[in-house]
Protein backbone atom coordinates (compact mmCIF):
# COMPACT_ATOMS: atom_id res chain seq x y z
CA UNK A 1 0.00 0.00 0.00
CA UNK A 2 2.74 2.46 0.95
CA UNK A 3 4.73 1.62 -2.18
CA UNK A 4 1.68 2.43 -4.30
CA UNK A 5 1.22 5.81 -2.62
CA UNK A 6 4.92 6.59 -2.89
CA UNK A 7 4.90 5.66 -6.57
CA UNK A 8 1.82 7.82 -7.19
CA UNK A 9 3.42 10.79 -5.44
CA UNK A 10 6.62 10.30 -7.42
CA UNK A 11 4.73 10.20 -10.72
CA UNK A 12 2.78 13.35 -9.80
CA UNK A 13 5.98 15.16 -8.91
CA UNK A 14 7.48 14.22 -12.27
CA UNK A 15 4.37 15.35 -14.12
CA UNK A 16 4.14 18.74 -12.45
CA UNK A 17 7.78 19.58 -11.98
CA UNK A 18 9.17 22.72 -13.60
CA UNK A 19 11.78 20.75 -15.48
CA UNK A 20 9.05 19.27 -17.67
CA UNK A 21 7.21 22.54 -18.29
CA UNK A 22 10.16 24.87 -17.79
CA UNK A 23 11.35 24.73 -21.40
CA UNK A 24 11.31 27.98 -23.27
CA UNK A 25 10.52 27.94 -26.95
CA UNK A 26 12.64 29.95 -29.37
CA UNK A 27 11.58 33.60 -29.48
CA UNK A 28 9.84 33.54 -32.88
CA UNK A 29 7.97 30.32 -32.19
CA UNK A 30 6.95 31.52 -28.73
CA UNK A 31 5.77 34.89 -30.10
CA UNK A 32 3.64 33.21 -32.77
CA UNK A 33 2.14 30.79 -30.26
CA UNK A 34 1.45 33.09 -27.32
CA UNK A 35 1.32 36.70 -28.54
CA UNK A 36 -0.10 36.76 -32.06
CA UNK A 37 -3.22 34.74 -31.26
CA UNK A 38 -4.24 36.63 -28.13
CA UNK A 39 -7.19 38.67 -29.34
CA UNK A 40 -9.94 36.11 -28.74
CA UNK A 41 -10.81 36.34 -25.04
CA UNK A 42 -9.19 38.61 -22.52
CA UNK A 43 -8.57 35.96 -19.85
CA UNK A 44 -6.84 33.77 -22.43
CA UNK A 45 -4.94 36.82 -23.65
CA UNK A 46 -3.54 37.51 -20.20
CA UNK A 47 -2.51 33.87 -19.68
CA UNK A 48 -0.81 33.69 -23.07
CA UNK A 49 1.06 36.97 -22.62
CA UNK A 50 2.24 35.99 -19.14
CA UNK A 51 3.41 32.65 -20.47
CA UNK A 52 5.42 34.40 -23.18
CA UNK A 53 6.91 36.87 -20.70
CA UNK A 54 8.27 34.08 -18.53
CA UNK A 55 11.00 33.47 -21.11
CA UNK A 56 11.13 36.65 -23.19
CA UNK A 57 10.92 39.98 -21.35
CA UNK A 58 9.86 42.38 -24.10
CA UNK A 59 8.59 45.91 -23.62
CA UNK A 60 5.84 45.73 -26.26
CA UNK A 61 4.40 42.55 -24.75
CA UNK A 62 4.36 44.09 -21.26
CA UNK A 63 2.40 47.02 -22.70
CA UNK A 64 -0.07 44.61 -24.34
CA UNK A 65 -0.48 42.88 -20.97
CA UNK A 66 -1.07 46.21 -19.23
CA UNK A 67 -3.78 47.13 -21.75
CA UNK A 68 -5.45 43.74 -21.22
CA UNK A 69 -5.45 44.34 -17.46
CA UNK A 70 -6.90 47.82 -17.99
CA UNK A 71 -9.70 46.33 -20.06
CA UNK A 72 -10.52 44.01 -17.13
CA UNK A 73 -10.32 47.01 -14.77
CA UNK A 74 -7.40 45.45 -12.88
CA UNK A 75 -5.56 48.73 -12.59
CA UNK A 76 -2.99 47.67 -10.00
CA UNK A 77 -1.81 44.81 -12.22
CA UNK A 78 -1.85 47.13 -15.24
CA UNK A 79 0.37 49.53 -13.34
CA UNK A 80 2.82 46.75 -12.51
CA UNK A 81 2.95 45.71 -16.17
CA UNK A 82 3.59 49.31 -17.26
CA UNK A 83 6.33 49.53 -14.64
CA UNK A 84 7.94 46.33 -15.93
CA UNK A 85 7.80 47.79 -19.44
CA UNK A 86 9.62 50.90 -18.24
CA UNK A 87 6.71 53.15 -19.17
CA UNK A 88 6.66 55.24 -16.01
CA UNK A 89 5.36 58.34 -17.85
CA UNK A 90 2.40 56.41 -19.27
CA UNK A 91 1.88 54.88 -15.85
CA UNK A 92 1.63 58.32 -14.25
CA UNK A 93 -0.80 59.57 -16.88
CA UNK A 94 -2.92 56.46 -16.66
CA UNK A 95 -3.08 56.54 -12.87
CA UNK A 96 -4.57 60.02 -13.07
CA UNK A 97 -7.27 58.78 -15.42
CA UNK A 98 -7.99 55.74 -13.20
CA UNK A 99 -8.89 57.87 -10.21
CA UNK A 100 -12.60 58.44 -10.41
CA UNK A 101 -14.74 60.17 -7.82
Amino acid sequence: MRKGIALTVFVLILLFSTSVYGKCLPRDESYNKYVKKTYKQNSKTIKSLKRYLICHKEKEVFIMLAKAYEYDQKYYLAGLAYKDAGEMIKLGLRQNSWVRI
